[in-house]
Protein backbone atom coordinates (compact mmCIF):
# COMPACT_ATOMS: atom_id res chain seq x y z
CA UNK A 1 0.00 0.00 0.00
CA UNK A 2 2.87 2.39 0.85
CA UNK A 3 4.43 1.75 -2.56
CA UNK A 4 1.13 2.48 -4.32
CA UNK A 5 0.62 5.83 -2.59
CA UNK A 6 4.28 6.89 -2.39
CA UNK A 7 4.31 9.14 -5.53
CA UNK A 8 1.31 11.08 -4.20
CA UNK A 9 2.85 11.34 -0.73
CA UNK A 10 6.11 12.72 -2.16
CA UNK A 11 4.24 15.23 -4.32
CA UNK A 12 2.03 16.46 -1.48
CA UNK A 13 4.53 16.26 1.37
CA UNK A 14 2.36 13.78 3.26
CA UNK A 15 3.01 11.55 6.24
CA UNK A 16 3.12 7.82 6.92
CA UNK A 17 1.99 6.90 10.45
CA UNK A 18 2.37 3.27 11.51
CA UNK A 19 0.34 2.39 14.60
CA UNK A 20 2.66 -0.08 16.28
CA UNK A 21 2.77 -1.04 19.98
CA UNK A 22 5.09 -0.74 22.94
CA UNK A 23 5.54 -4.50 22.49
CA UNK A 24 7.95 -3.62 19.67
CA UNK A 25 10.46 -2.47 22.31
CA UNK A 26 9.31 -4.37 25.42
CA UNK A 27 8.14 -7.83 24.30
CA UNK A 28 5.16 -9.27 26.12
CA UNK A 29 6.02 -12.80 27.40
CA UNK A 30 2.56 -14.24 26.86
CA UNK A 31 2.23 -13.06 23.25
CA UNK A 32 5.56 -13.67 21.45
CA UNK A 33 4.01 -13.72 17.97
CA UNK A 34 2.32 -10.35 18.61
CA UNK A 35 5.58 -8.86 19.88
CA UNK A 36 7.42 -10.17 16.82
CA UNK A 37 4.95 -8.60 14.41
CA UNK A 38 5.13 -5.22 16.18
CA UNK A 39 8.93 -5.27 16.20
CA UNK A 40 8.84 -5.90 12.44
CA UNK A 41 6.44 -2.99 11.93
CA UNK A 42 8.70 -0.69 13.96
CA UNK A 43 11.75 -1.79 11.95
CA UNK A 44 9.82 -1.09 8.74
CA UNK A 45 9.13 2.44 10.00
CA UNK A 46 12.81 3.07 10.68
CA UNK A 47 13.78 1.73 7.26
CA UNK A 48 11.21 3.93 5.53
CA UNK A 49 12.52 7.00 7.37
CA UNK A 50 16.01 6.37 5.97
CA UNK A 51 14.74 5.48 2.50
CA UNK A 52 12.55 8.59 2.20
CA UNK A 53 14.97 11.02 3.85
CA UNK A 54 14.92 14.36 2.05
CA UNK A 55 11.84 13.57 -0.05
CA UNK A 56 9.38 15.57 2.05
CA UNK A 57 7.54 12.54 3.49
CA UNK A 58 7.37 12.26 7.28
CA UNK A 59 7.40 8.69 8.64
CA UNK A 60 6.22 8.12 12.21
CA UNK A 61 5.68 5.18 14.54
CA UNK A 62 3.09 5.42 17.32
CA UNK A 63 4.05 3.00 20.10
CA UNK A 64 1.01 2.71 22.35
CA UNK A 65 0.53 0.91 25.59
CA UNK A 66 -2.47 -1.34 26.31
CA UNK A 67 -5.66 -0.14 24.65
CA UNK A 68 -9.14 -1.07 25.78
CA UNK A 69 -9.84 -3.81 23.23
CA UNK A 70 -10.90 -7.45 23.40
CA UNK A 71 -7.24 -8.51 23.59
CA UNK A 72 -6.62 -6.98 27.05
CA UNK A 73 -10.10 -6.14 28.31
CA UNK A 74 -10.05 -8.86 30.97
CA UNK A 75 -6.64 -7.85 32.34
CA UNK A 76 -6.52 -5.72 35.48
CA UNK A 77 -4.21 -3.03 34.11
CA UNK A 78 -4.70 0.63 33.11
CA UNK A 79 -5.86 0.92 29.51
CA UNK A 80 -6.19 3.75 27.06
CA UNK A 81 -9.44 4.28 25.23
CA UNK A 82 -9.41 3.69 21.45
CA UNK A 83 -10.70 7.25 21.02
CA UNK A 84 -7.67 8.76 22.79
CA UNK A 85 -5.29 6.71 20.65
CA UNK A 86 -7.09 7.70 17.46
CA UNK A 87 -7.04 11.37 18.47
CA UNK A 88 -3.34 11.16 19.26
CA UNK A 89 -2.55 9.71 15.87
CA UNK A 90 -4.76 12.25 14.14
CA UNK A 91 -3.06 15.14 15.93
CA UNK A 92 0.36 13.69 15.34
CA UNK A 93 0.02 13.70 11.58
CA UNK A 94 0.04 17.48 11.72
CA UNK A 95 3.76 17.59 12.46
CA UNK A 96 6.51 16.07 14.59
CA UNK A 97 6.82 19.03 16.98
CA UNK A 98 3.34 18.89 18.52
CA UNK A 99 3.47 18.15 22.23
CA UNK A 100 -0.11 17.77 23.42
CA UNK A 101 -1.52 14.76 21.58
CA UNK A 102 -2.49 11.93 23.95
CA UNK A 103 -0.41 8.83 23.13
CA UNK A 104 -0.95 6.26 25.90
CA UNK A 105 2.22 4.99 27.59
CA UNK A 106 2.67 1.49 28.98
CA UNK A 107 1.24 0.42 32.33
CA UNK A 108 3.38 -0.80 35.24
CA UNK A 109 5.94 -3.29 34.00
CA UNK A 110 4.89 -6.86 34.87
CA UNK A 111 8.56 -7.81 35.27
CA UNK A 112 9.95 -4.86 37.23
CA UNK A 113 6.86 -3.56 39.01
CA UNK A 114 7.58 0.01 37.96
CA UNK A 115 5.80 2.45 35.72
CA UNK A 116 7.04 2.78 32.19
CA UNK A 117 8.33 6.22 31.30
CA UNK A 118 7.77 8.22 28.12
CA UNK A 119 10.99 9.06 26.38
CA UNK A 120 12.16 10.14 22.95
CA UNK A 121 13.88 7.34 21.06
CA UNK A 122 15.69 9.63 18.64
CA UNK A 123 15.15 12.50 16.25
CA UNK A 124 14.04 9.92 13.73
CA UNK A 125 11.14 8.58 15.79
CA UNK A 126 9.11 11.66 16.76
CA UNK A 127 5.81 9.90 17.46
CA UNK A 128 6.76 7.36 20.06
CA UNK A 129 6.46 6.34 23.67
CA UNK A 130 8.74 3.63 24.99
CA UNK A 131 9.01 1.41 28.03
CA UNK A 132 12.05 1.46 30.28
CA UNK A 133 11.26 -0.71 33.33
CA UNK A 134 14.74 -0.57 34.85
CA UNK A 135 14.35 2.96 36.25
CA UNK A 136 11.46 4.83 37.91
CA UNK A 137 9.47 7.31 35.88
CA UNK A 138 11.42 10.61 36.03
CA UNK A 139 9.96 14.07 36.19
CA UNK A 140 8.27 15.06 32.91
CA UNK A 141 10.01 18.42 33.03
CA UNK A 142 13.39 16.72 33.01
CA UNK A 143 12.46 14.61 30.03
CA UNK A 144 11.04 17.48 27.98
CA UNK A 145 7.80 15.57 27.42
CA UNK A 146 4.31 16.55 28.57
CA UNK A 147 2.63 13.92 30.71
CA UNK A 148 -0.84 14.22 32.20
CA UNK A 149 -3.52 11.98 33.66
CA UNK A 150 -6.60 11.19 31.61
CA UNK A 151 -9.25 8.81 33.03
CA UNK A 152 -6.73 7.43 35.49
CA UNK A 153 -4.13 6.51 32.87
CA UNK A 154 -0.83 8.13 31.96
CA UNK A 155 -0.63 9.76 28.58
CA UNK A 156 2.42 11.30 26.98
CA UNK A 157 2.70 14.04 24.45
CA UNK A 158 4.43 13.76 21.12
CA UNK A 159 7.96 15.02 21.47
CA UNK A 160 10.81 15.34 19.02
CA UNK A 161 14.45 15.63 19.97
CA UNK A 162 16.09 18.74 18.63
CA UNK A 163 18.26 18.14 15.60
CA UNK A 164 21.96 18.27 16.47
CA UNK A 165 24.16 20.95 15.01
CA UNK A 166 25.85 18.35 12.82
CA UNK A 167 22.54 17.69 11.10
CA UNK A 168 22.10 21.42 10.49
CA UNK A 169 25.57 21.57 8.98
CA UNK A 170 24.81 18.60 6.75
CA UNK A 171 21.59 20.26 5.58
CA UNK A 172 23.52 23.42 4.75
CA UNK A 173 26.05 21.45 2.73
CA UNK A 174 23.33 19.63 0.83
CA UNK A 175 21.60 22.93 0.13
CA UNK A 176 24.91 24.21 -1.20
CA UNK A 177 25.24 21.15 -3.43
CA UNK A 178 21.75 21.78 -4.79
CA UNK A 179 22.61 25.43 -5.48
CA UNK A 180 25.84 24.43 -7.26
CA UNK A 181 24.01 21.91 -9.43
CA UNK A 182 21.40 24.46 -10.45
CA UNK A 183 24.17 27.01 -11.02
CA UNK A 184 25.94 24.62 -13.40
CA UNK A 185 22.67 24.15 -15.28
CA UNK A 186 22.20 27.92 -15.58
CA UNK A 187 25.76 28.36 -16.84
CA UNK A 188 25.18 25.64 -19.43
CA UNK A 189 22.08 27.51 -20.65
CA UNK A 190 24.22 30.60 -21.23
CA UNK A 191 26.86 28.59 -23.10
CA UNK A 192 24.24 26.74 -25.17
CA UNK A 193 22.56 29.99 -26.24
CA UNK A 194 25.89 31.46 -27.27
CA UNK A 195 27.08 28.36 -29.14
CA UNK A 196 23.77 27.64 -30.88
CA UNK A 197 23.08 31.20 -32.01
CA UNK A 198 22.52 31.19 -35.78
CA UNK A 199 22.70 27.37 -36.02
CA UNK A 200 18.94 26.73 -36.12
CA UNK A 201 18.18 25.23 -39.51
CA UNK A 202 15.09 23.32 -38.44
CA UNK A 203 14.70 19.79 -39.73
CA UNK A 204 17.52 20.26 -42.23
CA UNK A 205 20.17 21.06 -39.60
CA UNK A 206 23.52 19.27 -39.84
CA UNK A 207 25.35 18.07 -36.77
CA UNK A 208 28.91 18.81 -37.84
CA UNK A 209 32.00 16.97 -36.53
CA UNK A 210 31.43 14.31 -33.88
CA UNK A 211 33.65 15.96 -31.25
CA UNK A 212 32.02 19.37 -31.57
CA UNK A 213 28.53 17.89 -31.50
CA UNK A 214 29.31 15.74 -28.44
CA UNK A 215 30.55 18.71 -26.42
CA UNK A 216 27.54 20.84 -27.41
CA UNK A 217 25.15 17.96 -26.71
CA UNK A 218 26.58 17.53 -23.19
CA UNK A 219 26.13 21.24 -22.54
CA UNK A 220 22.55 21.03 -23.79
CA UNK A 221 21.78 18.01 -21.61
CA UNK A 222 23.29 19.61 -18.52
CA UNK A 223 21.17 22.70 -19.08
CA UNK A 224 17.96 20.75 -19.73
CA UNK A 225 18.28 17.78 -17.38
CA UNK A 226 20.20 18.85 -14.28
CA UNK A 227 17.37 20.97 -12.78
CA UNK A 228 15.10 17.92 -12.72
CA UNK A 229 17.85 15.59 -11.47
CA UNK A 230 19.16 17.92 -8.73
CA UNK A 231 16.57 16.89 -6.08
CA UNK A 232 17.31 13.21 -6.72
CA UNK A 233 21.06 13.85 -6.42
CA UNK A 234 20.57 15.60 -3.09
CA UNK A 235 18.31 12.79 -1.83
CA UNK A 236 20.98 10.28 -2.75
CA UNK A 237 23.67 12.27 -0.94
CA UNK A 238 21.47 12.56 2.16
CA UNK A 239 20.68 8.84 2.16
CA UNK A 240 24.34 7.83 1.75
CA UNK A 241 25.63 10.42 4.20
CA UNK A 242 28.33 11.53 1.76
CA UNK A 243 28.25 14.97 0.12
CA UNK A 244 30.40 13.64 -2.73
CA UNK A 245 27.52 11.37 -3.71
CA UNK A 246 25.66 14.34 -5.24
CA UNK A 247 28.21 15.24 -7.97
CA UNK A 248 28.89 11.56 -8.63
CA UNK A 249 25.16 11.01 -9.08
CA UNK A 250 24.86 13.99 -11.45
CA UNK A 251 27.95 12.95 -13.40
CA UNK A 252 26.81 9.39 -14.02
CA UNK A 253 23.34 10.72 -14.85
CA UNK A 254 24.78 12.96 -17.57
CA UNK A 255 26.86 10.00 -18.75
CA UNK A 256 23.63 8.27 -19.79
CA UNK A 257 22.60 11.31 -21.81
CA UNK A 258 26.08 11.41 -23.39
CA UNK A 259 25.48 7.88 -24.65
CA UNK A 260 22.10 9.02 -25.95
CA UNK A 261 23.95 11.75 -27.87
CA UNK A 262 26.15 9.13 -29.55
CA UNK A 263 23.00 7.32 -30.68
CA UNK A 264 21.53 10.58 -31.99
CA UNK A 265 24.70 11.33 -33.98
CA UNK A 266 24.71 7.83 -35.48
CA UNK A 267 21.05 7.85 -36.54
CA UNK A 268 20.36 11.48 -37.38
CA UNK A 269 19.99 12.61 -40.98
CA UNK A 270 18.68 15.94 -42.34
CA UNK A 271 15.00 15.51 -43.16
CA UNK A 272 11.85 17.35 -44.12
CA UNK A 273 8.92 18.70 -42.18
CA UNK A 274 6.79 15.62 -42.88
CA UNK A 275 9.29 13.46 -40.99
CA UNK A 276 9.46 16.08 -38.22
CA UNK A 277 5.66 16.12 -37.91
CA UNK A 278 5.54 12.32 -37.86
CA UNK A 279 8.11 12.28 -35.04
CA UNK A 280 5.92 14.66 -33.03
CA UNK A 281 2.86 12.46 -33.60
CA UNK A 282 4.75 9.36 -32.45
CA UNK A 283 6.02 11.27 -29.38
CA UNK A 284 2.46 12.23 -28.48
CA UNK A 285 1.26 8.65 -28.83
CA UNK A 286 4.16 7.42 -26.67
CA UNK A 287 2.87 9.62 -23.84
CA UNK A 288 -0.19 7.34 -23.60
CA UNK A 289 1.74 4.06 -23.36
CA UNK A 290 2.16 2.06 -20.12
CA UNK A 291 5.91 1.96 -20.80
CA UNK A 292 6.08 5.74 -20.65
CA UNK A 293 4.09 5.83 -17.40
CA UNK A 294 6.26 3.11 -15.85
CA UNK A 295 9.50 4.93 -16.67
CA UNK A 296 8.06 8.23 -15.47
CA UNK A 297 7.11 6.81 -12.08
CA UNK A 298 10.50 5.18 -11.70
CA UNK A 299 12.14 8.47 -12.66
CA UNK A 300 10.38 10.07 -9.66
CA UNK A 301 11.44 7.34 -7.22
CA UNK A 302 14.70 7.17 -5.32
CA UNK A 303 17.56 5.62 -7.29
CA UNK A 304 20.76 4.02 -6.06
CA UNK A 305 22.88 5.60 -8.81
CA UNK A 306 22.77 8.38 -11.34
CA UNK A 307 23.18 5.80 -14.09
CA UNK A 308 20.03 3.95 -13.03
CA UNK A 309 18.17 7.23 -12.66
CA UNK A 310 19.38 8.31 -16.10
CA UNK A 311 18.17 5.12 -17.75
CA UNK A 312 14.70 5.56 -16.25
CA UNK A 313 14.53 9.23 -17.23
CA UNK A 314 15.76 8.48 -20.74
CA UNK A 315 12.93 5.98 -21.10
CA UNK A 316 10.48 8.59 -19.82
CA UNK A 317 11.77 11.46 -22.01
CA UNK A 318 12.69 9.56 -25.17
CA UNK A 319 9.59 10.67 -27.07
CA UNK A 320 10.00 14.34 -26.18
CA UNK A 321 13.74 14.28 -26.93
CA UNK A 322 13.16 12.59 -30.30
CA UNK A 323 10.63 15.31 -31.11
CA UNK A 324 13.19 18.00 -30.23
CA UNK A 325 15.83 16.41 -32.46
CA UNK A 326 13.35 16.07 -35.32
CA UNK A 327 11.97 19.62 -35.08
CA UNK A 328 15.31 21.35 -34.67
CA UNK A 329 18.22 19.81 -32.81
CA UNK A 330 20.00 23.19 -32.83
CA UNK A 331 16.93 25.24 -31.95
CA UNK A 332 16.99 27.12 -28.64
CA UNK A 333 13.21 27.51 -28.87
CA UNK A 334 12.46 23.80 -29.03
CA UNK A 335 15.20 23.07 -26.50
CA UNK A 336 13.50 25.40 -24.00
CA UNK A 337 10.02 23.98 -24.67
CA UNK A 338 11.16 20.38 -24.20
CA UNK A 339 13.19 21.31 -21.11
CA UNK A 340 10.09 22.75 -19.43
CA UNK A 341 8.03 19.66 -20.24
CA UNK A 342 10.75 17.30 -19.02
CA UNK A 343 11.18 19.22 -15.76
CA UNK A 344 7.43 19.28 -15.13
CA UNK A 345 7.11 15.54 -15.68
CA UNK A 346 9.98 14.81 -13.29
CA UNK A 347 8.74 16.96 -10.46
CA UNK A 348 4.93 16.75 -10.77
CA UNK A 349 2.83 13.65 -10.08
CA UNK A 350 1.13 11.73 -12.87
CA UNK A 351 -2.32 13.22 -13.45
CA UNK A 352 -4.49 12.15 -16.38
CA UNK A 353 -6.30 15.51 -16.31
CA UNK A 354 -3.00 17.19 -17.26
CA UNK A 355 -1.09 14.48 -19.11
CA UNK A 356 -3.83 13.48 -21.54
CA UNK A 357 -4.46 16.99 -22.93
CA UNK A 358 -0.68 17.49 -23.22
CA UNK A 359 -0.27 14.30 -25.23
CA UNK A 360 -3.15 15.28 -27.49
CA UNK A 361 -1.57 18.71 -28.00
CA UNK A 362 1.71 17.07 -29.08
CA UNK A 363 -0.15 14.87 -31.56
CA UNK A 364 -2.02 17.93 -32.81
CA UNK A 365 1.27 19.80 -33.22
CA UNK A 366 2.62 16.96 -35.34
CA UNK A 367 -0.43 17.04 -37.60
CA UNK A 368 -0.15 20.83 -37.87
CA UNK A 369 3.52 20.55 -38.90
CA UNK A 370 2.69 18.00 -41.59
CA UNK A 371 -0.19 20.02 -43.02
CA UNK A 372 1.10 23.61 -42.70
CA UNK A 373 4.74 23.76 -41.57
CA UNK A 374 5.27 27.41 -42.50
CA UNK A 375 2.52 28.52 -40.08
CA UNK A 376 4.01 26.81 -37.00
CA UNK A 377 5.75 29.34 -34.69
CA UNK A 378 9.31 28.39 -33.82
CA UNK A 379 9.65 25.95 -36.70
CA UNK A 380 12.23 26.74 -39.38
CA UNK A 381 11.26 24.82 -42.51
CA UNK A 382 13.97 23.67 -44.93
CA UNK A 383 15.35 26.43 -47.11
Amino acid sequence: MIQAFLPSLIASGGAIVNNVSIAALAPIPVTPAYSLSKAAAFSLTQSLRMLLAGQGVRVHAVLTGPVDTDMVRDLDIPKASPQSVAQGIFDGVGGPRRTSSPIPCPPPSPTAGRWGRPRRLSARTPLSCSLSPSRPNPSPAKRGTKVRQTSGQPVAGIATAARPSAAAGSTARLTGALAVTLGVAAACWVIAIQRMSGMDMGASARLGPFGSFTVLWLVMMAAMMLPGAAPAAVRRARASGRLLAAPLFAGSYLGVWALAGVVVYALYRPHGTVAAGAAAIVAGIYEFTPLKQRFRRRCRDSARSGFQFGLCCTGSCIGLMAMMVALGVMSITWMAVIAVLVLAQKLLPVKAAVDTPLALMIVGLGIWIVLAPSSVPGLSPPM
